[in-house]
């Protein structure tokens, strides 16, 4: 298990050149910028801007109007619109979206919202072959209903967003990852301990190991 979680690791830290540029600033100034500017252009009443999370099996929001930074966290499966289209790969347009159950019901309830209808757009890796995330519209305004012209303007916009989100992506990976491994590695010590000095000596050492951490 560690060889193949070291193994994804390298992988990814091959991505470390592109990474290593400071984007912090930068793509939040830009996904924060996308959604005040497309709701307008498309007129639409709300624009939310999601980021795909494999290593924790989970889809939150990075930018998103009226709601802040991770105020939205979802299962990366087909429970929830959203994660429906990560998993799928799919933009998906629903007009009637108040017709059908789900977890949006629920995040309207928690953020005071109204869900009437809906697009949401895949975003993809640069290469093409990962969801990095995806783009939401809600509510189309002045009596009209989402359509085809909207979605193709949307994978348009989806390409610019592309780059951010999969500095984004990658970092959240690598992080999991690591997070991972550092986990397994720890199990392994302790396994280690126990066949060297039994379980009373292994838990003796683990405990002064502790003890001694909390003062560094």
């Amino acid at each position: 298990m560690l060889t193949k979680i070291m193994a994804q690791f390298d992988s990814l830290r091959d991505q470390q050149p592109k990474l290593d540029i400071d984007w912090d600033e930068g793509h939040h100034m830009l996904l924060d910028f996308f959604v005040r500017v497309i709701p307008k252009v498309v007129s639409a009443e709300r624009c939310s801007i999601f980021i795909n999370d494999p290593v924790k099996a989970e889809v939150w929001l990075k930018a998103g109007t009226g709601v802040m930074e991770k105020e939205i966290d979802v299962a990366n499966d087909t429970d929830s619109i959203v994660g429906e289209v990560i998993a799928t790969g799919k933009p998906i347009i629903i007009n009637d979206v108040e017709e059908r159950a789900g977890v949006h019901e629920q995040i309207d309830q928690e953020t005071g919202f109204v869900t009437r209808d809906l697009l949401c757009i895949p975003i993809r890796s640069l290469d093409g072959e990962e969801i990095t995330g995806a783009v939401q519209l809600l509510n189309r305004m002045y009596g009209h209903k989402f359509s085809d012209a909207d979605l193709k303007f949307m994978e348009e916009i989806a390409h610019f967003l592309e780059l951010s989100l999969e500095n984004i992506y990658y970092r959240s990976r690598t992080q999991g990852l690591v997070h991972r491994a550092t986990q397994i590695t720890t199990v392994t010590s302790m396994l280690g301990l126990i066949l060297l000095l039994g379980v009373t000596g292994a838990f003796t050492i683990w405990v002064m190991w502790i003890a001694i951490a909390s003062f560094i």
